[in-house]
């Protein structure tokens, strides 16, 4: 944050970080539009899904805007069942010293949801990281966002515009207060 900070200094940006827990920290409100990008919906539960999108659209001035992206169904088809073992797992991510990592891939398609069960064993520690990611396809997206009080606008095959596909990767949204 101190470099953002920095950089918004230098160029005269009357920009205020805030450091915080969307899920349970209090938020500042009164914005015109909120940006969630590199799927960050995609993780969370259904219910922290729904905590996300009511808080969210408690922060916007009535007809303000949402823009998310999310995971689409050509991610999930893309996705392989299967366990790696290595040293340094993913180059050295999960830890500064030596570590042996297995990461193994649970594909759940009829839910739409993978699993990556991440164990680092470090010479004096072993942990564990469960990543859960949820894969959306337009119908739920349009649900999840409309029980939360938005009405989709524009949905797109990601935030770069490309057109919306069945078997896309991504899809973007651009979703107002209803």
């Amino acid at each position: 944050m101190a470099y953002a900070r920095a950089q918004a200094t230098a160029q005269n940006q009357p920009i205020d970080y805030v450091c915080a827990d969307y899920l349970h920290d209090p938020l500042p409100q009164g914005f015109d539009l909120i940006t969630l990008i590199y799927f960050d919906l995609c993780p969370l539960s259904p219910s922290q899904r729904a905590t996300l999108l009511q808080r969210m659209r408690a922060m916007l001035n009535p007809g303000g805007r949402i823009v998310l992206d999310v995971l689409g169904p050509g991610a999930l088809t893309q996705r392989r069942e299967g366990c790696v073992m290595e040293s340094r797992l993913m180059n050295g991510f999960w830890a500064p010293g030596d570590y042996v990592g297995i990461q193994q891939t649970f594909v759940y398609a009829e839910e739409r949801v993978t699993l990556d069960r991440y164990v680092i064993v470090e010479p004096e520690q072993r942990w564990e990281v469960f990543n859960w990611l949820y894969y959306f396809i337009p119908a739920s997206l349009t649900r999840e966002l409309a029980d939360a009080g938005f009405v989709v606008e524009e949905m797109m095959g990601g935030l770069n515009g490309d057109p919306l596909s069945d078997h896309g990767a991504e899809i973007g949204v651009i979703a107002r207060c209803a």
